[in-house]
């Protein structure tokens, strides 16, 4: 059996995910461990195609529409890439994953949850993570910080961003639900802490429990 590692990082927009993301990466790199960042949707030719699709801001599309790109996109990054890399012995880091469908697809979204469920273990072959982490923001502080961060950040907004707070707080939800379904595996993440301290939280997760 080979030692590959899942690792998915999750959190609503403006999480700070994408920065945690890439200090990981140099972390385990300086380490000498063979790192390989998976995005979703996007990664492979098939998902940006996808990713183009879904974040695009000319029209909407419906959440039953969503879901299945969504995993069409992941069906294809993890038969391409996590099977082969897992079985390489790879450290694969992936910017979300199908805890973003349940959370914006199944709560926000209305959907059925035990039918996303389902999609979700065909898509991924049922290969879980070994670890999550979800880069928490209390809901109670999420408008002031979302608003905060879009505004540093004066880029264009995405679809998903465009939603109102009725929609992220049931996104917020749904990521609740799912640090209490899976225990083991996920970690709740301070997302307001300095950028150094949820780093030092996250590499010493991952000494302790993967090494």
């Amino acid at each position: 059996m080979s030692n590959g590692k899942l690792i998915i990082f999750e959190g609503m927009e403006c999480c700070g995910k994408g920065t945690q993301i890439e200090k990981i990466t140099n972390y385990l790199e300086q380490k000498g461990k063979e790192v390989v960042l998976a995005k979703e949707p996007g990664k492979t030719e098939v998902g940006q195609k996808i990713r183009e699709i879904l974040l695009q801001t000319d029209y909407l599309i419906n959440p039953v529409s969503q879901a299945f790109l969504f995993n069409a996109c992941r069906a294809d990054i993890y038969e391409k890439i996590i099977k082969p890399e897992i079985q390489k012995g790879t450290y694969i880091i992936q910017d979300r994953s199908w805890p973003s469908t349940v959370a914006y697809q199944s709560f926000a979204g209305g959907l059925d949850l035990n039918a996303i469920e389902s999609i979700i273990e065909f898509a991924t072959s049922k290969i879980m993570p070994d670890l999550v982490f979800y880069l928490r923001i209390p809901f109670e502080k999420y408008p002031d910080v979302f608003r905060e961060r879009i505004e540093k950040r004066n880029e264009k907004l995405t679809s998903f961003e465009k939603n109102g707070m009725d929609y992220f707080s049931k996104v917020f939800q749904g990521y609740e639900y799912l640090t209490e379904k899976y225990p083991d595996t996920w970690v709740k993440v301070d997302a307001l802490q300095s950028i150094e301290d949820i780093h030092k939280q996250i590499v010493d997760v991952i000494e302790s429990r993967l090494n």
